[in-house]
């Protein structure tokens, strides 16, 4: 585990996925604190995959963050790549995985008062698969 992995959530909760053992992603079952106590309720981090029609846009935030909980948590748990990424000057861990057919990049911050919390989610253009490759160091 490296050390920007290991910060994301304190140490010692990532653990290496199952899809070809080379991404590490939070425990089983501790993903979920990834979610909980995100910025401005989640609404921040849900409102792309909300425009996308991942998550209804009607209901109240509760309902939309429990929609986003599904998709999210094992994405965190079992991701097919992660990698560092900047969002905003916020240095965070870029979490790739597939809920229904689309790619979809949640992030995580490494650092500030959401240290260990979703601060965005969205479903990656090809051009941003290409960045965050290249972030991840894969030519």
């Amino acid at each position: 585990m490296d050390d920007v992995g290991a910060s994301i959530n304190g140490g010692g909760r990532l653990s290496a996925g199952e899809q070809g053992g080379k991404a590490l992603g939070f425990v089983r079952g501790l993903g979920v604190t990834a979610v909980q106590g995100m910025r401005a309720g989640g609404g921040h981090a849900i409102r792309h995959l909300e425009a996308g029609g991942l998550i209804p846009s009607a209901g109240s935030l509760t309902s939309r963050v429990r929609a986003f909980e599904h998709i999210a948590v094992p994405i965190l748990e079992n991701p097919t790549d992660t990698f560092p990424w900047t969002l905003g000057g916020l240095p965070t861990r870029g979490f790739l995985g597939t809920y229904q057919g689309q790619q979809i990049a949640i992030f995580v911050a490494q650092e500030g008062p959401y240290q260990g919390k979703v601060v965005a989610a969205f479903i990656p253009t090809p051009a941003q698969l290409i960045a965050m490759r290249v972030a991840h160091g894969v030519p």
